[in-house]
């Protein structure tokens, strides 16, 4: 729900997060969803696939984003540490925020069918 607000510590073990709201995640992730709402990764905690179908996710964490499928904002303005998506696809009204020139794209940003405009400043 938009409501819940979630904190969970280093060392905790999280198979699939799925919803909006607050979530404040400092461990790894198998398979996260997100709908809405602020979600934050924190420290060294990696994702194996990631869907963001709105929202944005503060990614903060030097951990590698394995698959990532972009349809919401991922901002890294808060954290200067070098992180990586290996795979990822940039769906309509994704965004993604690097001022700190911190990420690196193994495979490149792809396009979801149907994104007919990506803008880079």
């Amino acid at each position: 729900a938009g409501n819940v607000s979630i904190l969970c510590g280093e060392g905790c073990t999280l198979g699939t997060v799925s919803g909006e709201g607050q979530i404040n995640v400092n461990s790894a992730v198998t398979t996260a969803t997100q709908y809405g709402g602020v979600w934050s990764t924190n420290g060294s905690g990696a994702i194996t696939t990631l869907t963001q179908n709105g929202g944005v996710i503060q990614h903060n964490s030097s951990g590698t984003i394995t698959t990532a499928t972009v349809g919401g904002t991922v901002d890294c303005s808060n954290d200067s540490s070098a992180r990586t998506i290996t795979t990822c696809t940039l769906s309509k009204g994704g965004r993604i925020v690097d001022p700190l020139n911190t990420l690196t794209f193994t495979n490149g940003i792809a396009r979801a069918a149907g994104v007919r405009e990506v803008v880079a400043n």
